[in-house]
């Protein structure tokens, strides 16, 4: 059952690869071509200035089993206290975020390998500053 939309709901797309964070069946995370699907969508839902972000389709919230780079990313059920993020500017756009970990801004959401296949992995990875680890957030329900 989704969760209480806390926000308007966003696509959260890879700039390096063009692909955007979306949920599987099996709920991990993978960086596919745009289809639209609740599944793409995501809501931010501020916790002290940082957010939790869960998706549309499934509620669950976005996390990872630890902190070691190259863990891949996964979504978790909603609990009491789901893993907060950091959205950092890599820049002068205001529309373009590393996604860092809560007191971690060295560790970022990744698309594996900067692969714009379909399905590629998105995982936790040390920054780097490539631009597989930059994210947009665009508008998804207008």
């Amino acid at each position: 059952m989704p969760a209480v939309e806390a926000s308007p709901a966003y696509y959260l797309q890879c700039v390096g690869t063009q692909t955007f964070l979306t949920i599987s069946s099996d709920g991990k995370c993978t960086a596919n071509t745009k289809d639209n699907s609740d599944a793409q969508k995501w809501y931010f839902d501020a916790r002290a200035g940082d957010v939790a972000i869960h998706n549309k389709a499934s509620g669950t919230y976005l996390s990872f089993p630890s902190l070691a780079s190259g863990q891949r990313m996964a979504c978790s059920e909603q609990t009491a206290s789901p893993k907060i993020y950091q959205l950092v500017a890599p820049g002068e756009a205001c529309d373009q975020y590393h996604i860092a970990v809560q007191g971690k801004a060295d560790v970022v959401l990744d698309v594996s390998g900067s692969d714009k296949k379909s399905g590629t992995a998105v995982l936790l990875y040390s920054k780097h500053g490539g631009k597989n680890q930059v994210w947009a957030a665009t508008l998804a329900d207008q």
